[in-house]
């Protein structure tokens, strides 16, 4: 998609990192992120139409736009203590601020930019009789914003010639089952309006281990 005639990508970001390395038997690293991605060719469910149609063709009119699939903001974090008899805490977090989206229609399978009315065609290049995508369609939309915190607990013990752990991983602990995703076909799709959400952040689970090594 990056050699196609007019086709461009400004990306810039920033990213800040604090760690505090393994020392009196805990270390911890955390980072944010700010990102910002502006073109005219994406890989969002179109990837094959851009040299098929001329209204997603790079240089078409209202193309160029915040890039669908940008996070703005993005933070992690992570840290962990080990008690001198064997017992093991970590804990890990993020969160970011949504994903950008546009506004679509459906074809072939694909969610493409929304384009102007079929009574609305204007001029472009001499152009009169394409649908040109509509203004402010784009990376127009944000998805919502959400985050996770995840515990670990872990027990080493040495019996014999063997080393024992038991572990128990527990995910998502605040049990959020907030959208990280929602409609973005104008239209909507099936039982599920423009807006409404889609994915959601997957429940509270739990996982318990013993892993025996020699």
């Amino acid at each position: 998609i990056g050699t196609l005639a007019g086709g461009k990508r400004d990306f810039q970001g920033l990213e800040f990192v604090l760690r505090k390395r393994f020392s009196n038997g805990w270390q911890a690293l955390t980072s944010y992120n700010w990102t910002d991605g502006e073109g005219n060719t994406n890989s969002d469910s179109n990837a094959d139409f851009q040299g098929d149609v001329l209204f997603l063709d790079p240089r078409a009119p209202n193309q160029f736009a915040t890039q669908p699939g940008v996070i703005n903001h993005l933070v992690k974090g992570a840290a962990y203590y080990a008690f001198p008899m064997g017992l093991q805490l970590g804990a890990t977090f993020n969160w970011n601020s949504g994903t950008i989206a546009s506004r679509t229609f459906f074809a072939s399978s694909r969610n493409l930019p929304f384009r102007v009315p079929a009574g609305q065609t204007f001029e472009f290049a001499g152009i009169t009789t394409e649908r040109w995508i509509a203004p402010g369609q784009v990376g127009s939309l944000e998805n919502p914003s959400w985050g996770t915190v995840d515990l670990r607990a872990q027990y080493d013990r040495r019996v014999g010639p063997l080393n024992t752990e038991v572990f128990v991983d527990l995910f998502n602990i605040a049990n959020n089952q907030g959208a990280i995703r929602e409609q973005d076909l104008v239209a909507g799709q099936g039982d599920t309006a423009f807006g409404e959400p889609l994915q959601w952040i997957t429940p509270r689970r739990a996982f318990v281990g013993l892993g025996v090594g020699f």
